[in-house]
């Protein structure tokens, strides 16, 4: 037993962790100094310069883009009745490597079972639902937090119990007032407090962070406005930039300061 990284209590922790996090720390140094230049498809002469960690869930900036695009995309979903569902890993039955490598693919057989159980009892699927990590900070493990807008009773409390089998299961119906843009962001602002440890397993196995169900409303797919055209890092963008400038007369915009 060792500490998280930061101030969390102790945990389980892997035989290479200190490897992992700094493997982690080098991703995001070279994110944050990563620059990507875009062409505007109709203007060629425009350019604008991007930075990636400005999308990135790892960085302040890339989380308050989630959400806002949470938002527009959940826009009708703002406050209805509906079911909150935590499901949680218990140290003792699943170890902390596996729990970040599968916890995406457990919560989806987690939920097949659910469907196939309710469409044996004669109910609809659980069709529209949100999906939301968050760290346990007791352990390092992920929880997944879940709201089905619209939905009062899941399935047996029991059943979901013994379906899940690896940790804890606890349902909460609520008839009015559920938010499930407003939920789901909570946890993703909670991200900020998370370990090292946990964001670098987040990053190293591709786990995402939150799932919508196919059923809510995309936004249309449209024709991007810019093109990629070439990256470059900080400490090289004034050369690259300059030489656009003098080369085809073009126009650059630059990002603001990171945040």
């Amino acid at each position: 037993m060792v500490s998280l990284t930061g101030d969390k209590q102790t945990a389980l922790r892997l035989p290479d962790a200190e490897l992992i996090e700094d493997r982690f720390e080098t991703y995001r140094s070279t994110l944050a100094e990563k620059r990507v230049i875009v062409r505007n498809r109709l203007v060629e002469t425009r350019h604008k310069v991007l930075r990636p960690a400005d999308d990135s869930r790892y960085f302040k900036e890339g989380r308050r883009r989630l959400m806002a695009m949470l938002r527009r995309r959940l826009a009708g979903w703002f406050d209805s009745k509906g079911l909150l569902l935590t499901l949680t890993f218990d140290p003792k039955k699943i170890d902390l490597d596996e729990a970040w490598r599968k916890v995406g693919s457990l919560r989806r057989a987690f939920m097949n079972r659910v469907n196939l159980w309710r469409k044996r009892h004669g109910m609809p699927r659980a069709l529209s639902f949100l999906s939301v990590l968050e760290e346990q900070p007791a352990t390092g493990y992920p929880h997944i937090h879940m709201v089905f807008p619209g939905l009062s009773w899941l399935a047996p409390g029991r059943y979901l119990w013994d379906t899940w089998g690896i940790g804890g299961v606890d349902v909460q119906a609520r008839w009015r007032g559920c938010n499930p843009v407003g939920y789901a962001c909570k946890y993703i602002l909670k991200m900020s407090g998370w370990s090292t440890l946990s964001m670098a397993l987040c990053q190293m196995y591709r786990t995402r962070l939150y799932s919508v169900s196919h059923d809510y409303l995309a936004e249309p797919v449209r024709l991007p406005e810019w093109v990629f055209l070439t990256t470059t890092t900080n400490d090289k963008l004034e050369w690259m930039t300059d030489a656009l400038i003098d080369h085809g007369g073009a126009t650059v915009c630059l990002p603001g300061p990171a945040t």
